[in-house]
């Protein structure tokens, strides 16, 4: 944004060149900031620095439009051009070409005027001056003419730019088993496979996985045969772990009056997850076991589907799986099933079946 004041020689050619050259150089300048141009002349009482009176009207309009626009935060330019003429009869130096005459004194002692006169209507911006000088000999006169740019410039204030809030951390994502929230079908932290979710906290925990189908390979004897295991009847989700716990505490019990030890709920405590770093494996309750028989076979599992009746996988066995449910009502049988039919049944304690451990957890990260 600027102003400009151009003094130059109304009354010859080398006058109007030097104008002309000042203007071109103003209009450069004012295209370059991309700005409104608001242009106002000055004139002078003849071979004087002062200002007349149109003059002055003029220009203080011009002030007033300029900083309106600047308080409207927009970019805009002034440009006072000032026009004096004369002629030098004597030169009082020439050196390559150079005149110096009273008449660029005058242009300055104009341009300085200008100046005053433009910050005293008003103007705000900043202002800087550059001078251009056009000289020439003729006939043994020194005509000279002296061109003035003064450039004032106005710069509309930017508007701060708002901070960027700062974008917050993406918190890491935590899997099924480092702790977070599982699905059906996730690893779980154990190393096995989730096979039934909750639908809220319970006492026993949320999810409930499954050793890998490697583990279930393993054939034992369930045990105690004859001996009324007191805490080993539960049947229901959440149930594995409590009989399994009652079964180990009768472990001394079943030695002791000569029946057999429980293989089956001690191999499945003892199991530490296919990476050996895990614990809390248990021998399966009856309807636990029921939901390792539906995943395993592809059909839906967790909750409302604990008692669905299992298809098998049609994979054809002759063992069935235990689970830890006791048959109290005939003490030389324990609940079973057979996962290639579904079929749920009481095999003899002391004849061997699959054991397939399950882990009971809780998510450690919100």
């Amino acid at each position: 944004p600027a102003i400009a004041a151009v003094p130059s020689s109304a009354a010859s050619q080398v006058a109007a060149s030097a104008a002309s050259s000042a203007t071109t150089r103003a209009t450069t300048s004012v295209t370059r900031t991309s700005v409104t141009r608001i242009a106002a002349t000055a004139r002078f009482a003849s071979g004087s620095a002062k200002l007349t009176n149109g003059s002055k009207k003029k220009i203080r309009a011009a002030v007033k439009k300029v900083n309106r626009l600047r308080a409207a935060k927009r970019n805009q330019s002034l440009v006072v051009t000032a026009r004096a003429a004369g002629t030098c009869a004597t030169a009082r130096s020439v050196t390559r070409g150079e005149v110096s005459c009273a008449w660029r004194v005058l242009a300055n002692k104009q341009a300085k005027t200008i100046k005053r006169f433009v910050r005293s209507a008003g103007f705000k911006g900043k202002i800087t001056t550059r001078n251009a000088r056009v000289k020439s000999f003729r006939a043994h006169r020194l005509s000279t003419s002296v061109s003035s740019l003064l450039l004032f410039k106005v710069k509309a204030p930017v508007p701060p730019v708002p901070p960027v809030p700062p974008v917050p951390p993406v918190p890491p994502v935590v899997t099924c088993a480092e702790g977070g929230v599982c699905e059906v079908g996730d690893t779980g932290p154990g190393g096995g496979t989730v096979i039934y979710v909750a639908a809220s906290s319970q006492s026993w925990g949320t999810y409930l996985e499954a050793a890998p189908r490697s583990a279930w390979e393993t054939l034992k004897i369930w045990g105690c045969e004859g001996v009324d295991i007191e805490g080993a009847d539960g049947t229901a989700i959440g149930d594995g772990a409590s009989n399994t716990e009652a079964i180990l505490a009768a472990k001394t019990y079943c030695a002791g009056a000569a029946a057999n030890d429980p293989e089956a709920a001690i191999a499945a405590s003892e199991y530490t997850g296919p990476n050996n770093n895990s614990s809390g494996w248990h021998l399966p309750s009856q309807d636990e076991l029921n939901q390792i028989c539906l995943w395993q076979s592809g059909q839906p599992t967790g909750v409302g589907t604990e008692a669905d009746t299992c298809t098998g996988d049609g994979i054809i066995d002759q063992y069935p799986t235990w689970s830890s449910t006791q048959n109290s009502s005939n003490l030389a049988w324990a609940w079973g099933q057979y996962l290639d039919s579904g079929s749920q049944l009481d095999p003899h304690r002391d004849g061997v079946s699959h054991v397939w451990p399950v882990r009971a957890f809780s998510p450690t990260s919100s």
